[in-house]
């Protein structure tokens, strides 16, 4: 997909937030390790990608790109933070203090709904628990989250899509449909640095990711966690010691930029609906400021 990389000046915001009806997007990714294949600030990447593609496809105001920080605490706490080179982990509060006042910032200049749109699996729980405190006071904007990739980019969803409706893929080719029909077989083993990363990645900067590295190590858990984990147990150190490479996943062998322009066009699609619905809705951001209980009286 060519992108409009259209900028604001400051006199363009006023028509800018008319035609967003107030929506404004902030992807969120963070700085991790993703194997030894992938950049570092891919979650990022992936998170500009998407939500650029689907404010093409239904007119909102993307956030510039830059938004690098998340949850990672684990990179200050690794038995050897050697292997963990270019992680950059701010404490809880901090995160809770930046991303408040950037939603206050955001607002200011005149936006009444912002849509978080998260790639990095470790702001899950945070951004649960910043949605909610942001409902501790009325405010006149609402804060919202949701995930940047879901089933949709999903090989064994995407594969019988584009078999559905070839002509709405024209990007792929025979070659292209081999190797997700493998992975749809398969599946990708994991979702941190696996196939669906790697393709969206490759779909707009290939230069971000090494072909030649796919194999270097081993994305498969280790399973010494497995025990917490079957018990139903919680535990913040789970994933770093299932997987140590930082990397949850099968070799992305084959993978191709045509994939990860047939996967970004998936969710692209899925969240301008998303998009589509929070601009002709008024009640998300009554039920912050309160006013939905005046009209229940």
């Amino acid at each position: 997909m060519e992108f409009k990389w259209e900028k604001l000046t400051s006199p363009e915001f006023e028509e800018a937030i008319e035609k967003s009806k107030g929506l404004c997007i902030l992807p969120l990714g963070c700085l991790e390790k993703h194997g030894e294949h992938q950049t570092v600030g891919c979650d990022a990447f992936i998170g500009d990608i998407l939500t650029k593609a689907a404010a093409e496809l239904e007119y909102a105001v993307v956030f510039p790109t830059g938004y690098w920080v998340g949850d990672l605490f684990g990179v200050r706490s690794a038995a050897k933070p050697e292997t963990v080179r270019g992680g950059i982990a701010i404490k809880p509060e901090t995160l809770l203090t930046v991303l408040t006042e950037l939603c206050e910032e955001i607002a200011r200049n005149g936006f009444r709904k912002i849509l978080i749109v998260n790639v990095h699996g470790g702001n899950v729980g945070f951004l649960d628990f910043f949605v909610r405190a942001m409902c501790y006071e009325k405010r006149n904007f609402a804060t919202m989250w949701v995930r940047a990739t879901t089933r949709c980019s999903d090989p064994k969803v995407l594969y019988p899509d584009i078999l559905s409706r070839p002509e709405a893929y024209p990007m792929m080719t025979d070659e292209d449909m081999a190797v997700l029909k493998k992975f749809a077989e398969t599946g990708t083993g994991g979702g941190h640095a696996d196939l669906c990363e790697v393709a969206m990645c490759m779909s707009e900067m290939p230069e971000t990711v090494r072909p030649d590295m796919f194999e270097s190590c081993s994305g498969i858990s280790t399973g010494k966690a497995d025990y917490l984990t079957k018990m139903g147990v919680n535990h913040g150190k789970v994933f770093g010691v299932n997987f140590p490479n930082a990397f949850h996943g099968y070799a992305s062998t084959g993978c191709t930029a045509n994939i990860g322009k047939a996967m970004v066009k998936a969710e692209a699609e899925r969240l301008a609906k998303i998009f589509k619905t929070l601009k002709e809705d008024e009640f998300c951001v009554d039920m912050v400021k309160g006013t939905y209980l005046d009209e229940d009286k």
